[in-house]
């Protein structure tokens, strides 16, 4: 007894998808602009944006913005080095048009969603401490 074309019933009486339904869902998370490419575009725009419109350079020069920019490089290197280990640990793919294996709710995950784009926040704003 079918209740769906797409379905059947077990011998409990539970309905589960068929094959073909199963294969025919989308099996990703449906991003196909890899996050670094919009951190690059934004990174790029920022270098049009300083021509059109420049700032001062005087406080680039001085030991603060050295030391902030050193320390935002090792938090770069920091997240990026967990979150890499995080998924190599999990046996979890990190390009984002291939289906996940499984959820990430440990490490570095625990802190933050997406702790790779947050690593790649940090050096874009490095970037703009060693000009």
């Amino acid at each position: 007894m079918r209740s769906c074309p797409f379905c059947f019933v077990d011998a409990m009486g539970f309905l589960h998808p068929t094959k073909k339904e199963i294969m025919s869902t989308k099996n990703h998370p449906g991003i196909y602009v890899p996050p670094p490419l919009i951190y690059a575009a934004f990174f790029f725009f920022s270098f049009l944006l300083q021509k059109i419109c420049p700032l001062s350079k005087k406080w680039l020069h001085t030991t603060q913005a050295h030391i902030i920019g050193w320390v935002l490089i090792l938090f770069y290197f920091l997240m990026a080095f967990m979150a890499v280990r995080q998924f190599i640990i999990s046996k979890n793919t990190v390009v984002t048009i291939k289906p996940a294996t499984s959820l990430q709710t440990s490490g570095i995950y625990v802190f933050t969603r997406n702790p790779v784009s947050v690593a790649g926040i940090f050096l874009q704003r490095t970037c703009c401490f060693f000009r």
